[in-house]
């Protein structure tokens, strides 16, 4: 009994570690974003874009379908303003639902994994 609920303390943290690790990544994405939406010269959007991919399959790995199908939105909107700033010229319109829906997914994903 000890172990399992060591072991489940273990992934919600594991979990925790992921998906503060995608916003984090998200959010540096989402400064140049707005550095562009600005007039500004963001700096290269493509490495960005690559690590915010990364993270998100470390959340795919260890999540539950439901949470990795909102990252994966996230990330899809956040690739697609990336890719195509002249139809998506104010990115948050595009990408602030997805952000949404994600982050509470999250809350309860974290929630669930713990006895509360």
């Amino acid at each position: 009994m000890r172990f399992r609920a060591e072991s489940r303390l273990a992934h919600r943290e594991e979990m925790k570690s992921a998906i503060l690790d995608y916003f984090e990544t998200a959010q540096r994405l989402q400064g140049e974003l707005d550095a562009r939406e600005r007039g500004e010269t963001p700096e290269n959007l493509k490495p960005l874009i690559e690590r915010v991919w990364l993270a998100e399959k470390r959340v795919e790995i260890i999540c539950s379908d439901v949470l990795r199908d909102r990252v994966i939105a996230h990330a899809r909107g956040l690739h697609d303003v990336v890719r195509d700033p002249a139809t998506y010229p104010d990115w948050w319109a595009h990408c602030q639902l997805l952000q949404c829906e994600l982050l509470s997914q999250a809350k309860m994903e974290i929630a669930r994994d713990h006895d509360w």
